[in-house]
């Protein structure tokens, strides 16, 4: 029989799993990696907070900002300012278990292959040997899911390349809010995968990216109002009940609120 030397325990909850590339990861040091493992213990609706860091690692206000930097220079970790009256309020930091696929401001998409879009052609079901749609699973993490894939049909690197690429285009068609960005990322991406691609991926998802905005620019001109609102519930929500309209619409728990919130929007809110 062999010989153990890594023993393992048969855990059925209280248990995380991450990817062997994190622990694996030299680019980081241990204590980016301690901290790192520590925030991928937590749900998923935990707030990061740096004094939490502080308080459990022992470190020091200004070891703790260091150990966050170097793991947003990884990509590890996304700092997001958040603004009210045009002011800086907060920091929301959101924390990945593989590196954030990102590029530049500057960075522009690949128009060398717009042409080949015409060309591209979803594979039948015969064709794909009767495999189910390729959606992520909810057990993992998306965007390696979703990096993983792409590599099937292109290079790792390229694969990134193309998600960061899409992030770009999403500012410039006026999503700035990281999460909005995140989901029209993510509808891509699910609806471009949902069969395998066959021919040029990139131009592929480029062209469903311009479907999707457009289409949600047509929903947006159809019930203005609803969009509005619409927007924002998802701020509400996002900012874990944050309410940054206050010169125009007191929060949803203000009794007065059902005086600005149209009768039929108020579900949104979670407002009865």
């Amino acid at each position: 029989m062999t010989e153990q030397f890594i023993i393992k325990s048969s855990l059925k909850d209280n248990y995380s799993i991450v990817p062997n590339n994190l622990i694996n990861d030299e680019g980081i040091d241990a204590d980016c990696l301690a901290v790192l493992l520590y925030l991928l213990s937590k749900p998923t609706n935990w707030m990061v907070k740096p004094s939490n860091i502080q308080n459990r690692f022992k470190y020091g206000k200004d070891k703790t900002y260091r150990v966050i930097n170097k793991l947003i220079k990884r990509s590890y970790i996304k700092r997001e300012e958040q603004r009210e009256v045009g002011q800086y309020a907060s920091f929301t930091y959101y924390v990945y278990d593989s590196p954030f696929p990102c590029l530049s401001e500057t960075a522009e998409p690949d128009t060398a292959n717009k042409d080949t879009t015409k060309n591209l052609k979803i594979l039948s079901k015969e064709s794909t040997n009767g495999e189910q749609p390729k959606t992520a699973p909810n057990d993992i993490n998306e965007w390696q899911y979703y990096k993983n894939v792409l590599a099937g049909y292109t290079t790792y690197k390229d694969g990134e390349d193309i998600i960061g690429q899409l992030f770009v285009m999403a500012r410039k068609a006026g999503y700035k809010v990281q999460e909005e960005k995140d989901r029209l990322v993510f509808n891509v991406l699910a609806r471009g995968l949902q069969q395998a691609p066959k021919g040029n991926v990139r131009a592929y998802l480029f062209q469903i990216f311009n479907n999707i905005t457009k289409e949600n620019k047509v929903a947006a001109e159809v019930d203005p109002v609803r969009t509005k609102w619409e927007a924002r519930a998802k701020t509400y929500n996002m900012g874990k009940g944050n309410w940054i309209f206050k010169a125009n619409c007191p929060p949803p728990t203000d009794p007065e609120f059902k005086h600005h919130c149209p009768l039929k929007y108020l579900s949104l809110f979670g407002v009865n």
